[in-house]
């Protein structure tokens, strides 16, 4: 598949994990019973915030790291794309902001 194809694959996926966080979300918060959070505000709020790292450890990370390892296994298959061997963290700073660096 083209990179390009893949790269938009990947984002329309993204986004569809989003959205299904974000439903999520309305979901917990949506959940809440008003009489426990009027009587125990910490508690409740924080067994909505306990329940979505559930959530997204169960469900969304594991989807988003085989999707980034999808997307990295393209790009490395595309003949175009040059990836160093590198562990300098600093190695493309500059680079999308156009300022690299080259004269």
């Amino acid at each position: 598949m083209p990179l390009d194809k893949v790269l938009i694959k990947h984002l329309d996926e993204q986004e569809e994990l989003e959205a299904r966080i974000e439903e999520d979300i309305e979901t917990l918060v949506s959940g809440l019973n008003i009489n426990n959070l009027i009587d125990n505000p910490e508690s409740a709020l924080m067994q909505v915030v306990e329940d979505l790292q559930e959530i997204l450890k169960s469900e969304y990370y594991p989807v988003a790291s085989e999707n980034g390892i999808e997307l990295a296994k393209a790009i490395e298959e595309d003949g175009d794309i040059q990836v160093p061997d590198s562990n300098d963290p600093n190695l493309n700073e500059g680079v999308l902001d156009g300022n690299d660096g080259k004269g």
